[in-house]
């Protein structure tokens, strides 16, 4: 049975038995981590089994679109939400049938896996990942030759990286104007999340100042890379850049895998290319009516 639940009747521990179950699950899918980036506007679909477990879930940033039209929409730092199961399923148009009639606006970014057949305008998204299952020299050996080159200046430099509070990186995302508009919502997730010791946040710094952030949330075999943020002097010395360098050399040689999460802007597509990283795809659903 497949049915609309809202945020009060949802079952926390079926749905993160569902997520631990699904292949292609990752970190930001655990029920704690989407009610704390949805601030509990949190509603789901959810495929119910005989034994009355959750076999797939659809999860769902519930808000309005100027107070009241009902709106389905992508929350702050998940790159890719849709159709989660842990179960084979032969189709799931049914899922996005009962979404589109339960939301006049869907705006979302799905995983690759379960995509609708029709009733959608849909897009395809970039993504980069790096497996870093291999040695350093082999992860080295990947980079774009220039890119290298200035990495390897960069290790000359008195930089070191450090864990950083929440605040630290409010004040970096500050200096990038990507980050203008949902800043203050980015920074009341990144601070819940990281008093949940779910996600680290790494700085680089010259001294006592820091001149670039990431932030980071993992399971057993991922890292998402969620954000990154320089101050002004960062942006010139390519911070960010030496960071991620920098934490792709310390988890070297670890079963795990980078997801640098989104790269549709053409100058972080091109950051996250030069790491050798590959180019995998996602979808954007939207609807209107």
């Amino acid at each position: 049975m497949i049915q609309h639940l809202t945020y009060q009747y949802i079952d926390p521990k079926k749905w993160d038995t569902c997520m631990d179950a699904c292949t292609y699950s990752n970190p930001t899918c655990s029920f704690a981590y989407w009610e704390c980036v949805t601030q509990k506007k949190l509603n789901a679909i959810v495929q119910v089994n005989e034994c009355g477990a959750y076999v797939a879930i659809v999860p769902i940033f519930a808000t309005r679109k100027w107070g009241l039209l009902s709106a389905a929409l992508q929350p702050p730092l998940v790159q890719q939400g849709g159709v989660f199961a842990c179960v084979p399923l032969a189709n799931t148009d049914a899922f996005f049938r009962l979404l589109a009639k339960q939301y006049f606006i869907v705006d979302m970014k799905i995983n690759p896996i379960h995509v609708p057949t029709n009733g959608y305008q849909i897009s395809t998204q970039n993504n980069y990942v790096l497996d870093l299952n291999h040695s350093a020299e082999l992860l080295n050996s990947k980079y774009k030759k220039k890119f290298l080159s200035l990495m390897k200046s960069a290790e000359k430099k008195p930089w070191h990286i450090a864990v950083i509070p929440s605040h630290t990186v409010y004040d970096l995302l500050k200096a990038n104007p990507r980050y203008a508009y949902p800043l203050r919502n980015h920074f009341e997730v990144i601070n819940t999340l990281l008093k949940r010791n779910v996600g680290v946040a790494f700085g680089l710094y010259e001294g006592e100042v820091c001149l670039a952030c990431v932030f980071w949330v993992s399971n057993s075999n991922t890292y998402l890379n969620l954000l990154n943020g320089a101050s002004q002097a960062g942006l010139k010395n390519s911070a960010t850049a030496f960071l991620l360098h920098s934490l792709i050399m310390k988890y070297a040689s670890t079963p795990t895998l980078l997801d640098f999460e989104g790269s549709m802007m053409p100058g972080v597509a091109r950051l996250y290319h030069n790491f050798g990283s590959a180019l995998q795809h996602y979808y954007k659903i939207k609807k209107w009516g």
